[in-house]
């Protein structure tokens, strides 16, 4: 536990704008990309100082093993691949920090032999490169701030969201809300666990007052007009006996003609060919003309 020191030193009024600009932003990102490419280092330094270390194959594999021959992932469960995916971007942004830090440091080194040095010593730092770090103090110096206000910020977030999920909510967005909380302050919640969690309760009661329906028992039965039906005893209306066309219609629409089955001239059973007037033609007697 660190005491308070005796003598403090004032501090800059942007770190409290920095710090909440990096906290208010939708997405976290580990570090400014456009900053990290213009910091290079060589290989060597970058593979064993400022680069996040990887599991190795063979330990997926056997962590694969352990969770069976169809498992696709590295860890069982769904908290251990969350927890690993946090330290690594703490990891990242941590690592991107000491590579500013580095650069800083080299800076202040040069700045310190130009200030020291003599004139009859064999390497000299010029005025004009003395000039150009000292630009870049500047620079340097708040990206080291906004690397450290990264890590900061991830970790407050990341254990702000490990206890609001071990509390039932009401809804999605009240465990949102709770989330949005500011960041800056010694509390978790920026001492506004309380207040959030009461305003809460209340927006749903009010919400379950305006959603409130009575009950199928309590609810009055529409009117529904009943239908004439017939008294028991009554006669109902005769049928409407049809016009003579109407029987007209429907008998030669249905009468029925046989028609006669026509035989072959000295067929089995034919009866004698008979003639007609002018003597001429054979025909069966229901063929032959009037």
């Amino acid at each position: 536990m660190s005491s308070k020191p005796k003598t403090t030193m004032p501090v800059d009024a942007t770190c409290y704008d920095r710090f909440e600009a990096i906290a208010d932003k939708n997405r976290w990102t580990a570090f400014p990309a456009r900053a990290d490419r213009a910091v290079r280092v060589p290989d060597e330094a970058w593979r064993a100082l400022f680069k996040c270390p990887t599991i190795p194959q063979e330990a997926k594999e056997r962590l694969k093993a352990e969770h069976g021959a169809s498992s696709s992932q590295t860890f069982k469960t769904p908290d251990q691949r969350k927890l690993e995916e946090l330290l690594v971007e703490v990891d990242t942004a941590a690592r991107s920090g000491m590579k500013f830090a580095s650069v800083l440091m080299l800076s202040a080194e040069v700045l310190m032999r130009h200030h020291q040095q003599l004139p009859e010593d064999d390497s000299q730092v010029s005025r004009d490169e003395a000039g150009q770090l000292l630009l870049l103090l500047g620079p340097l110096v708040r990206l080291a701030y906004d690397q450290f206000a990264r890590v900061a910020t991830r970790s407050v977030k990341a254990r702000r969201e490990n206890v609001v999920s071990a509390i039932r909510w009401p809804s999605t967005e009240a465990r949102n809300r709770m989330l949005a909380l500011p960041v800056l302050g010694e509390d978790l919640f920026g001492g506004n666990f309380q207040k959030k969690l009461q305003e809460e309760v209340a927006r749903r009661e009010t919400l379950a007052k305006s959603e409130f329906r009575p009950s199928a028992t309590q609810r009055p039965r529409p009117f529904r007009p009943r239908e004439n039906k017939p008294t028991r005893g009554a006669r109902a209306a005769p049928a409407r006996p049809l016009s003579r066309g109407a029987l007209r219609g429907r008998s030669r629409g249905t009468a029925y003609r046989p028609t006669r089955s026509w035989t072959p001239r000295g067929g089995r059973g034919t009866a004698p060919p008979r003639r007609d007037n002018d003597r001429s033609s054979t025909r069966p007697s229901f063929a032959s003309q009037p």
